[in-house]
């Protein structure tokens, strides 16, 4: 099994898969450099052609926008986990100091998106105990 990449179509190709359809602009990869790279996306990575159209692994840059979307999601998957402490039945039992703790983690999970630096660099609001 010999294993190469194609620059122009940024993709891996396997001869005992691909057989003889394997682009013309071929670059044989050596098994652990191939599986490094693959490992590698794990990290945040992406693999694209180098100068001499060798794979090689670069940072994954995201946009803004992209940035924002992940950090509400993630803001509003905090905030469903902790809707538990808003039902009625909760609050009855609830100490006062308790319930602050609460309003004010979850308000400032709700104001996320207007800390100065959002969605660069956010700082999340520690959970209660």
């Amino acid at each position: 099994m010999t294993i190469y990449f194609s620059p122009s179509k940024c993709g891996f190709y396997d001869t005992e898969i691909h057989g003889n359809q394997i682009p013309l602009d071929k670059v044989e990869v050596p098994k652990q450099i191939h599986l490094q790279l693959i490992e590698g996306q794990s990290s945040l990575k992406k693999i694209v052609a180098g100068e001499n159209g060798f794979p090689e692994l670069v940072d994954i840059v995201f946009s803004n926008e992209q940035l924002a979307i992940s950090a509400r999601e993630k803001r509003n998957q905090l905030l469903a986990e902790s809707d538990w402490t808003q039902f009625q039945d909760v609050l009855s039992y609830m100490p006062d100091d308790k319930k602050q703790e609460w309003k004010l983690y979850r308000q400032a999970l709700r104001d996320i998106p207007s800390q100065k630096n959002f969605p660069i660099d956010i700082v999340f609001p520690e959970v209660p105990v």
